[in-house]
């Protein structure tokens, strides 16, 4: 044998006799300084003695709670780390699978180049360069900076932002679970912030942010009640300010949702959905004029031009494709009530 086989031989039998002594000795816990026998107690790599229980429930409230980083010797002089072997005799089954996975969470956020996949949370190598990753799990392409569709060559955050996105992921790395989760709300909030600026509206009066997800471009103030034109963002009164200008009441791809909408639902059971174009004697559908309001179509019925949009029901002049305000627009010198086209 080789004098390092020897050395080898030697320290192991020194651990052997130390252990078979400890285990034969009586020991005071350092947590609840009880008197218990060497078979009752555990050790860590520092030699300082704790009772088997003690340290279970040491070790199993920390991990419960996420907090690893203290998962040390309860001595406060020493604060040696607890070793993997030790770990696994002091946890059940399901709390120290529960530390394993969250050490390889700590060690993943640990890697600045490692992000965390929007859709899946499949762990992902982001491009320092402009921050593009592929998850390897679902394949989808985001952005690491704002987790959402990579945009190559658009800066989706102001370099303030980014800044502060960075500095609050890098303080994730040093947090117990409890405190994690509120960093990870409020790196949330920041993103929403972002998201707010870039969807949403002042109201002209109060300037309270406001969004709109679907309907027309009426808007109200939920905090002062003001009507404005979500389009040019102008106080309005009714809805004259969408029939003489620019702005209009439904943009055209609302529009085509909404009557895609209607005909699933039925149009015969659905008062409000476009009712069929009536045919001429020759079989072809009547000619149909655009409500002046909401832009949609509307057929004549048995030649009368006082009309009645199907959508918005605003009342219209089948001639001149004007508001009607009273019956007195037909006048003989005016719009004929009853025509032929």
């Amino acid at each position: 044998m080789s004098l390092h086989d020897d050395l080898a031989l030697l320290r192991r039998w020194s651990k052997e006799m130390d252990d078979r002594h400890f285990r034969a000795s009586l020991h005071a816990c350092a947590i609840c300084f009880s008197q218990k026998p060497g078979l009752e107690c555990v050790r860590p790599a520092c030699n300082h003695a704790f009772c088997t229980a003690c340290m279970s429930a040491f070790a199993e409230a920390l991990v419960g709670e996420g907090n690893l980083q203290a998962l040390k010797c309860p001595d406060t002089k020493c604060r040696a780390p607890l070793s993997y072997d030790l770990l696994r005799s002091l946890l059940p089954h399901e709390l120290f699978t529960r530390w394993e996975q969250l050490t390889l969470q700590r060690s993943l956020d640990a890697m600045p180049d490692v992000v965390f996949c929007p859709r899946c949370s499949q762990p992902c190598v982001e491009d320092p360069s402009d921050h593009h990753a592929l998850c390897p799990g679902c394949f989808f392409s985001f952005c690491g900076m704002c987790r959402e569709g990579f945009h190559r060559g658009k800066t989706c955050v102001t370099p303030e932002l980014a800044l502060k996105l960075m500095k609050l992921r890098q303080q994730e790395r040093t947090l117990a679970e409890e405190e994690l989760r509120k960093q990870k709300d409020l790196e949330q909030q920041v993103l929403s912030l972002k998201l707010v600026e870039e969807e949403s509206v002042p109201c002209p009066v109060c300037s309270t942010s406001i969004s709109k997800s679907e309907g027309c471009n009426k808007m109200i103030c939920p905090t002062c009640g003001t009507y404005f034109c979500y389009r040019c963002h102008e106080r309005i009164s009714g809805y004259d300010h969408f029939t003489n200008g620019t702005c209009v009441l439904f943009e055209a791809a609302e529009i085509d949702q909404w009557e895609m909408q209607m005909a699933a639902m039925g149009a015969a059971n659905n008062q409000h959905h476009r009712p069929p174009p009536p045919l001429g004697a020759d079989g072809r559908p009547l000619p149909a004029r655009r409500c002046p309001n909401c832009r949609q179509f509307n057929h004549k019925e048995a030649r009368n031009n006082d009309m009645h949009c199907w959508s918005c029901r605003t009342r219209f002049c089948g001639m001149c494709n004007q508001v009607m305000r009273n019956v007195y627009h037909f006048r003989p010198n005016g719009c004929r009530q009853h025509t032929d086209d």
